[in-house]
């Protein structure tokens, strides 16, 4: 068995070096393996570090397909302890199977895409789910942020909170490291621990405000909610300890809204509905754009108007031969 030490969890370029040399040596898959500095538990009985020997060409060069790089990129962020020795596997096949990333039944294709839109969707939670707190230091203000992604996206992820809150500086820890941002650079740190980052702040008063008054009991779906939203992430989220309140009252504030009387409408709406609706009483078909549309607008032959604030009569060429509805 032959190993190559990497530098950290997401060590890519340490992989991808250690991955080629590996190949070129024939070294299969079975024989290679993958561990991080540091780590425990990774050590094997026969182990035997990566010599010169192993890193001889003995084998023609060979290029991979960038979409391969990418996929890799993205799957060694993933959690999995094999994700490493996933991709290798994939690197070893695609000498002789050139192709094979654009195979997406073949099980470790499909292994390894699955990984990746995992990474990507934990680098999504992290852009909707993050919440800073303020502090106070010998600089002014900053802002702080806990948070525990799925995966270890948070170099992925930083430049986003660069590119959005440019003007601010902010800190963002993770029990994978943390990401800091002083206004002029962007650095990364050691893992954090969640007691070095403040636990609340005034301003989370006013994002439960905001949150309570943006939710629409109407339109509740929990389960929906729960898989945009999961559980795992709440802990972080001021806005979280709404959630159970606001669902248990969903079904009062629904009927409470079904149940409130039609608004008056727009008075502008009102002083055009009189002019319109005789324009199309008095009109004999064809109608003219211009007037049906305005007919639209003062129709009363079916109650749906009741609850509507306008009608819409379609946009478009009016010599079309086709008509969606």
């Amino acid at each position: 068995m032959r190993v190559a030490t990497l530098q950290s969890e997401i060590d890519f370029d340490g992989w991808r070096k250690a991955a080629r040399d590996f190949r070129l040596a024939g070294v299969e898959p079975g024989s290679a393996r993958f561990r991080v500095a540091g780590a425990e538990g990774q050590d094997g009985l026969f182990d035997a570090p990566a010599d010169p020997e192993v890193g001889a060409r003995r084998e023609a060069a060979f290029s991979v397909p960038k979409p391969f790089v990418d996929l890799a990129e993205s799957v060694i962020l993933h959690r999995s302890d094999d994700r490493f020795d996933l991709m290798y596997r994939l690197l070893w096949r695609l000498r002789d199977e050139p192709n094979l990333i654009k195979v997406t039944s073949d099980i470790d294709v499909a292994d390894a895409l699955e990984r990746a839109k995992n990474v990507s969707r934990a680098s999504h939670k992290m852009k909707a789910f993050v919440r800073f707190r303020e502090v106070e230091d010998d600089q002014g203000q900053a802002w702080v942020a806990w948070f525990e992604p799925a995966h270890r996206v948070v170099e992925r992820t930083a430049p986003f909170f660069m590119r959005r809150f440019t003007t601010m500086r902010w800190a963002i820890l993770t029990s994978d490291g943390s990401a800091a941002w002083d206004g002029h650079d962007l650095a990364f740190g050691p893992p954090a621990t969640r007691d070095m980052a403040p636990q609340d702040d005034e301003i989370e008063e006013f994002w439960k405000t905001y949150y309570a008054s943006t939710f629409n009991p109407a339109r509740l779906r929990t389960k929906a909610m729960q898989g945009e939203m999961a559980k795992r992430y709440w802990a972080n989220l001021p806005e979280a300890s709404l959630i159970p309140e606001l669902i248990a009252a969903s079904a009062v504030r629904t009927e409470t809204m079904v149940a409130a009387p039609a608004p008056a409408p727009n008075e502008r709406f009102a002083r055009v509905v009189p002019a319109a609706r005789a324009l199309v009483e008095d009109a004999a078909p064809p109608l003219d754009l211009d007037v049906l549309n305005k007919g639209v607008q003062a129709c009363r032959r079916c109650p749906l108007w009741r609850d509507a604030t306008q009608g819409v009569c379609g946009q478009g060429p009016r010599q079309a031969r086709l008509m969606i509805v």
